[in-house]
């Protein structure tokens, strides 16, 4: 059952490359650009000053079920190949490089149940910390996600890794109740965590911090970059949750 999506995108005066991602109820997608027949989770987009054009994304979907609303998400990250040499102190300087937005959201309805994904979510792991009341400011109601290592200095940005101290990642999040999907990407490819999952569930609740913490299981050979994209399931707000991600990060192999 596959599915053809085109996009639109406009430029005015700065040249840009754009990754395009494809998520269905928090599900990466891989999918073809326009006539390749190349599929990848993330899609490169080269466009020029004052340039429009018209992308065609053709995938097959891994999740959902016949009669059963699905929701889709085009996600785009600004120059996704950009890579900062690092600062004095070991910091990696993305500024607006890496950050992503999204179209509004599509609703898919199957005529016929498309084929099931192999990787399982994974149901939540999450620890509430924190519990605010009512007139104690310190969570701040904005949504948002960060990522770091542990036990790594959190005000830098890079991770050092060996054979012998592979990567923790944990992710904390906070803001209005609601469930997203987290995946953590290596060099932009989703890797496996905690026993073989690639998906995982995080829960929002109001007034508090919430946090999971994943064992990146995928071998790392070669310094890398590493960030998570959660994208909100079930019923939500849209204008309060929509598709967030970590800033990026970079492993260093030593």
């Amino acid at each position: 059952m596959a599915i053809t999506l085109k996009v639109k995108i406009e430029n005015d005066i700065m040249p840009f490359n754009l990754g395009l991602m494809v998520f269905i109820d928090g599900v990466v997608q891989t999918f073809s650009l326009n006539s390749s027949k190349d599929y990848d989770t993330i899609n490169n987009i080269s466009v020029n000053a004052y340039e429009n054009k018209i992308v065609e994304c053709k995938f097959e979907p891994n999740i959902g079920q016949k009669g059963i609303e699905s929701t889709l998400f085009v996600v785009s990250m600004l120059n996704p190949d950009y890579m900062p040499e690092p600062t004095p102190h070991g910091n990696y300087v993305f500024t607006n490089n890496h950050k992503i937005s999204e179209l509004s959201p599509f609703v898919l309805e199957y005529n016929q149940s498309p084929k099931l994904m192999k990787t399982k979510i994974r149901d939540s792991y999450m620890m509430l910390e924190d519990e605010q009341n009512s007139s104690d400011e310190t969570v701040d109601p904005v949504t948002k996600f960060w990522g770091y290592f542990e036990n790594e200095n959190q005000s830098i940005n890079s991770y050092k890794y060996t054979a012998e101290n592979s990567p923790n990642y944990s992710i904390k999040g906070q803001g209005t109740d609601c469930e997203y999907i987290a995946t953590v990407f290596v060099d932009h490819t989703p890797v496996t965590v905690c026993d073989g999952y690639s998906f995982s569930k995080i829960i929002l609740k109001e007034k508090h911090i919430s946090s999971d913490k994943y064992v990146i299981d995928t071998p790392i050979t070669k310094s890398s970059i590493i960030y998570a994209i959660l994208i909100p399931v079930g019923k939500y707000d849209y204008l309060k949750s929509y598709p967030l991600k970590t800033d990026t990060q970079v492993i260093v192999v030593e």
